[in-house]
């Protein structure tokens, strides 16, 4: 919905369209994907974050919001390099017309 522009149609039109075009696997493409990213995510999130909270406390003797914002802000920085390319993967498959193999 959100790439198509030209339409004002909702979320029960695309729904049915995906319905009649590739039944109720069309709902579940890209699945294993997200849930791989998923897995990637949560495991990076927490690991970097709190092995950075410990590194500044130690290092710096960082203490309350900045050591927080420091220690998110470099977690999101590593989240975002090791879930980007199960995103750009979820992304085609998503969007991978039944048939299409590539």
């Amino acid at each position: 919905m959100m790439a198509n522009k030209e339409s004002n149609e909702g979320l029960g039109f695309f729904a049915s369209e995906v319905m009649k075009a590739e039944g109720i696997m069309g709902f579940y493409k890209g699945f294993n994907t997200n849930v791989i990213r998923a897995m990637v995510l949560n495991a990076t999130k927490m690991a970097c974050y709190d092995t950075i909270k410990g590194f500044l406390v130690a290092s710096f003797a960082l203490e309350g919001l900045l050591l927080q914002f420091c220690a998110a802000f470099s977690a999101g920085f590593f989240l975002t390099c090791t879930v980007s390319p199960f995103d750009k993967c979820r992304t085609l498959l998503m969007n991978q017309k039944e048939g299409d193999e590539k």
